[in-house]
């Protein structure tokens, strides 16, 4: 059994159930299951945990860094769906089609050096033979995935920049400082250098501020 992925988990409880809806009970129980077969793993900035046209395999638990998943549009963009840090379980709806072993249509990159645990997902799939709870624990996931996919794609077509800045600063605070512009702009659909102007009004605040 991992500890060290055990103790971690058990750190995060609150905040994962209120996350992706576990009741406690459900949480501990597959958590305690899941630590039998977590690994430890530990990559560089830059390095991709998931390619798009491989299956997906792995889920991966953070404890320190920062994880993003896209896509590549038709025209060959970088677009970015989304972040995760510590305590997140980071994956793709590609998850869910492993056993098909169909082709992944996102990536995910490290966006920092990414340190925590993974767990294969066949491997999951067969405990889930003998303890229904693990079926549970990947409906949820699989919930949180859908429960966000849509209202991204909403946001993203009809909010304004500013808009859409404001609500990663709320889904994701204090992330900003930790991530690239050009990764920022990514995910916000503009450019890096319309995101620039979009920041300098608030820097020349910041400085006004400080000189009074």
């Amino acid at each position: 059994m991992n500890e060290r992925y055990l103790l971690e988990a058990l750190r995060h409880k609150d905040a994962c159930t209120e996350r992706y809806g576990y009741t406690e009970e459900t949480y501990i129980e597959t958590v305690k299951l899941v630590a039998g077969i977590a690994q430890d793993f530990s990559v560089k900035k830059g390095s991709f945990l998931q390619h798009v046209g491989t299956p997906a395999q792995h889920i991966f638990i953070l404890t320190k860094g920062v994880m993003r998943a896209g896509f590549i549009s038709p025209n060959g963009e970088d677009v970015t769906v989304r972040f995760y840090t510590e305590g997140y379980r980071a994956f793709t709806s590609d998850l869910f089609f492993s056993t098909s072993h169909l082709p992944a249509k996102c990536f995910l990159v490290a966006e920092t050096n990414v340190e925590g645990f993974t767990a294969k997902t066949s491997v999951l799939e067969e405990m889930a033979l003998q303890h229904p709870v693990i079926n549970d624990y990947r409906m949820k996931l699989l919930e949180y995935q859908v429960k966000f996919g849509p209202d991204f794609d909403v946001m993203k077509a009809v909010a304004s920049a500013e808009e859409k800045l404001v609500e990663f600063r709320e889904e994701y605070p204090g992330l900003e400082e930790r991530i690239s512009a050009k990764v920022l702009a990514s995910y916000l659909r503009i450019t890096p250098q319309y995101l620039s102007k979009l920041l300098k009004p608030e820097k020349h605040h910041e400085d006004d501020v400080v000189g009074e």
